[in-house]
């Protein structure tokens, strides 16, 4: 079955979503992120949530998905059903994307780029 089939992840999530400890990548960006006035995250591709989850202890995350399985919205993170590429990202200060960029065709690649605005 491809990595990239919605219906591959929809299964995955909803029959593996005992994992909730966040991932390495996601203390290693805390860390380097965490003397920046960071006040929202966009987490694109979230999964199961749990690096959306670990990022709301710090700030407010929006956590998007495109598979149907998502976690409860908590007090810091809002979890959506959408398109990750496409969203309006222009209210965030931090992007956040860990494996997902293999989901997505090469068109989308330059599309989802070409929606963030670089404030540097």
């Amino acid at each position: 079955m491809e990595l990239n089939n919605k219906k591959y992840w929809e299964t995955f999530y909803s029959t593996n979503d005992n994992n909730i400890v966040c991932s390495d990548f996601c203390i290693f960006v805390m860390n380097y992120f965490k003397d920046k006035n960071i006040l929202n995250i966009l987490d694109c591709g979230c999964g199961n949530g749990r690096d959306s989850i670990e990022l709301s202890n710090i700030t407010n995350v929006d956590a998007v998905d495109n598979c149907g399985v998502l976690q409860p919205n908590r007090n810091n993170v809002k979890f959506y059903i959408d398109d990750f590429v496409t969203i309006n990202k222009s209210k965030y200060d931090l992007i956040y994307s860990r494996f997902t960029f293999h989901s997505i065709t090469n068109e989308q690649h330059m599309s989802f780029l070409d929606t963030i605005n670089v404030n540097s």
